[in-house]
């Protein structure tokens, strides 16, 4: 993960038993946790519920959290990742309503742009459901949250070479969906 000195000090201080270092984590991370859960998932209030007992989880167990060369985001989202199969496991949801697509337009974009991203995200947030699970992931991680290869292969435990090997079959895989 990226290394963020800010992110290491307020975990530092959470650990310390530090109250509003909590809150503190929770406004750095929050947006890419959501992010992360709402591609893998059925619906804003699926992505909410979860994003909040994720962050459950990461509170009752960041006393636990030992770096060992693991950045504390792969911890996050590994815990992010094994929620939502545990999710899975329990509603055995496999359909994203394409209604459900959001889209953030940046301020900075003409209405025609904008349009023709929503447009795009909406394909492609369809399209992830239909992907095997770790396709999905990979492409969650590799190009919504904008993760490298070494990250992801922290996140997913699983050796760098073979993350680009899923990238490769992922992309393939996610243009036979979308017939690009």
């Amino acid at each position: 993960m990226r290394r963020d000195s800010t992110i290491d000090h307020i975990v530092a201080r959470c650990k310390a038993a530090d109250r509003s270092a909590l809150g503190e984590l929770y406004d750095a991370l929050v947006a890419r946790v959501y992010r992360f859960v709402y591609f893998r998932v059925t619906s804003r209030e699926d992505a909410e519920d979860l994003t909040e007992q994720i962050f459950v989880r990461i509170f009752e167990h960041i006393g636990q959290f030992d770096e060992r060369g693991i950045p504390f985001e792969a911890w996050v989202f590994r815990i992010a990742r094994n929620m939502i199969i545990d999710f899975y496991r329990e509603h055995k949801v496999a359909v994203v309503p394409l209604e459900e697509a959001l889209h953030v337009p940046d301020p900075g974009t003409s209405p025609e742009e904008q349009t023709v991203t929503a447009l795009q995200m909406e394909d492609v947030r369809s399209a992830i459901p239909k992907l095997p699970e770790t396709y999905g992931e990979i492409i969650v991680l590799k190009f919504i949250e904008e993760l490298d290869n070494e990250e992801i292969s922290r996140i997913l435990e699983k050796p760098v070479s073979h993350v680009r090997v899923l990238q490769s079959r992922a992309i393939q895989k996610l243009k036979e969906i979308l017939r690009v």
